[in-house]
Formats: structure tokens, C-alpha cells, sequence
């Protein structure tokens, strides 16, 4: 882009990448692999251009690979409204219950995705602890006003920490029992508020 007026001139480039028009195809297959050769096939589009096609042929061990990969994705997620920082907490406290680390079947992927160190994991809490509003509710963001569902996935995200005696935990929990069932909120959210009360009582 250039401008000129008089004896005055401007001009400014700006390179814009260009990505030609595709989609992204996924194919899975299952099987064991052995001595004998394993056979996949699938089609591919006759339209398609051909100099701009690729191919990549990924080997899992097994489903808990695509959990990893899930897992080192969270771990960096970059953003931070109260459901994120839940969001981004507690797949890696379920794993540490599903893939505990004397289970001598899950070496093989504690090696790969280590669990969050304790300090990362009480930053978290306390992060979500100062979105926390004055009545004990948590909104989506913090300031916002109190959401039931979103105040109960925090107490359920507590109670994965194992922090049964947080005073944030316990706030939060008085929120959902004043709250619970009153007319203004959905048939869903009453539901996983009395789920939370429950799991953490």
C-alpha cells in the first residue's frame, strides 16, 4: 500500500500468507501389530491437488496416547476465565486417579506425562479461590455474578484436589445448598449442584 501527496510519501508491505482451500481428513484404524505385515487403505479425493496433498501416518500405542496428547495440550493452555482453569486442572487430577503411579501397567505413560507438581496444582486452586465472589459462588469470569453450575464444577474440582477442608471449597458449597432448587435455575444446573453436594459431603 503506498500514498503520495506533494512531496510527502508513504507506503507500508505487509505479507499475508496464503493457505490453499482444504480439509483436514482423519482416518483410525485399529489392530494388533506382529510378525505378519497389517494392511490399512482408504480413498482419497479425485478432485483433490495432488502437489498439495500430504499424507501423515501416526502409530499410537493405544486410546491413552490421544489422552496425553490432550493432556500436554492443557497443561499450556493459555487462558484463564474460572471454567478454563477448571478445565485445565482437572483431566490431569482424574489421570493421577486413573493412571496412578504404582500401577506397574501405566510406567510406560507416567514416563511421558508426569503429573502437575503440588505447587502448580495449589497455585490453581488458589487462583480459582480469588475469582471467588463474597456469597461463595463463582461466576465465568471473575466479578461476574454467581452461576450454580459453574460454582459446582469448582466443588468438584476441589474435591479431585482432595482439599476437603478448603475454606474456599466450603464457601462454595453454601452457595449451592441456599441455592439449590430454586426456580430460577435449570433442571441441569440444580442437578450437578446437588451431584457436587453430594460427591464432597
Amino acid at each position: 500500500v503506498a500514498t503520495n501527496a506533494d512531496d510527502v510519501s508513504d507506503a507500508e508491505e505487509r505479507r499475508v500468507p496464503y493457505r490453499p482451500y482444504g480439509v483436514l481428513l482423519r482416518k483410525t484404524f485399529s489392530g494388533m501389530l506382529g510378525d505378519e505385515p497389517t494392511c490399512a487403505s482408504f480413498d482419497l479425493p479425485d478432485q483433490r491437488k495432488k502437489e498439495l496433498t500430504r499424507l501423515c501416518v501416526r502409530i499410537d500405542r493405544g486410546p491413552m496416547d490421544a489422552i496425553l496428547q490432550a493432556l500436554d495440550f492443557l497443561r499450556e493452555y493459555p487462558y484463564g476465565c474460572v471454567e478454563q482453569t477448571c478445565s485445565r486442572l482437572l483431566p490431569h487430577l482424574t489421570w493421577q486417579r486413573v493412571c496412578p503411579p504404582n500401577a506397574a501397567e501405566s510406567t510406560v505413560y507416567r514416563s511421558t506425562s508426569e503429573k502437575f507438581p503440588d505447587d502448580v496444582v495449589k497455585k490453581t486452586l488458589q487462583r480459582i479461590a480469588d475469582m471467588q465472589n463474597s456469597d461463595g459462588g463463582l461466576g465465568w469470569w471473575p466479578g461476574g455474578s454467581s452461576d450454580v453450575w459453574m460454582t459446582a464444577y469448582v466443588v468438584f474440582c476441589y474435591s479431585m484436589a482432595s482439599q476437603p477442608d478448603s475454606q474456599s471449597l466450603q464457601s462454595a458449597r453454601g452457595f449451592l445448598t441456599r441455592e439449590l432448587l430454586r426456580r430460577d435455575h435449570s433442571d441441569d444446573a440444580d442437578v450437578f449442584a446437588a451431584f457436587a453436594l453430594e460427591w464432597t459431603g
